[in-house]
């Protein structure tokens, strides 16, 4: 079995970083929301604008925030943040055994996706690492772009991952979809878009990896 990763949300905890980068751009106003409440908005896809408020902040700051969000969410200084979930790199070195694992990421900057692998010592887990930055129009498109670029995708693969352009990208090359919510996308924004099976965590998918879902 062939399996197309992501890497942030199933594989990596991005909670810190994404809170930190939030923290970072609205200063003083940071701790009207915990992490957790934060993550609770981000994973329901609330408005940035509605987001701000929450914060005391005036919602017309919502273009400066986005712009802010995208120079920094991706710097190494927080890209140190990242953790890999417990027992995600026993579980990706047991599935090594007889699948073969793809990870397929879009990143702002490509470039430091293998620095953080190899960081993380997560290098040696897959097969093929596929990254690019999203071209313009749907993300989705750009990770379906990355997936047929791989034989692997002919041979009745699975795309996992933690968000709608996982689920979009595997149903646009023809792939079965695997939705996780331990990522930037809570159960209902998930099962909004159909995937074939919606799990907890990573792990869950064990179960299922001998069985035609």
């Amino acid at each position: 079995m062939t399996l197309f990763l992501d890497l942030d949300g199933p594989i990596l905890d991005v909670r810190e970083r994404y809170y930190a980068v939030h923290q970072a751009l609205v200063g003083s106003a940071a701790s009207r929301l915990s992490l957790d409440a934060f993550w609770d908005l981000k994973r329901d896809q609330t408005p940035i604008r509605d987001l701000l408020t929450q914060c005391g902040m005036p919602a017309e700051a919502a273009g400066s925030y986005s712009l802010g969000w995208r120079d920094q969410i991706e710097a190494e200084c927080w890209l140190e943040l990242d953790r890999i979930f417990d027992g995600i790199d026993v579980l990706l070195r047991h599935w090594q055994a007889s699948h073969r694992l793809i990870l397929v990421t879009l990143r702002q900057r490509p470039d430091l996706v293998r620095n953080q692998l190899d960081r993380l010592k997560l290098t040696p887990r897959f097969e093929t690492i596929l990254t690019t930055t999203p071209m313009e129009g749907p993300g989705w498109e750009s990770k379906a772009k990355l997936i047929r670029s791989h034989s692997g995708f002919r041979q009745g693969a699975w795309v996992v991952g933690d968000t709608e352009i996982d689920i979009r990208a595997g149903k646009l090359v023809g792939l079965k979809t695997v939705g996780v919510l331990t990522g930037i996308r809570n159960r209902r924004r998930l099962e909004a878009e159909n995937p074939d099976v919606v799990m907890d965590r990573l792990a869950d998918l064990s179960r299922l990896l001998d069985q035609d879902i």
